[in-house]
């Protein structure tokens, strides 16, 4: 498994992803949410990152409802992340 962290430089806002993970299959955008973002910002990046040539999101979260509302909304892979525990 390969990674490439993304956010080591200061970026427009939602221009790249938090992490980008090298897969056979393709780069993945990896980003974390801490509930913060709008429906808006959520649906800019994801676009965003396609535009980019990324071939799929994994998006963490630590809200469990968030999860939920990601997957069910956007159809990506959410990921419950609650570091802290």
């Amino acid at each position: 498994m390969r990674f490439q962290v993304t956010g080591l430089q200061r970026q427009s806002e939602g221009q790249q992803p938090d992490a980008a993970w090298i897969t056979p299959r393709g780069t993945v955008a990896v980003e974390y949410d801490s509930g913060a973002y709008t429906p808006t910002m959520i649906g800019f990046k994801i676009r965003n990152f396609a535009a980019l040539g990324m071939t799929g999101v994994e998006w963490g979260t630590t809200s469990t409802l968030r999860c939920q509302r990601l997957t069910g909304r956007y159809q990506i892979p959410a990921r419950l992340s609650q570091w802290w525990k």
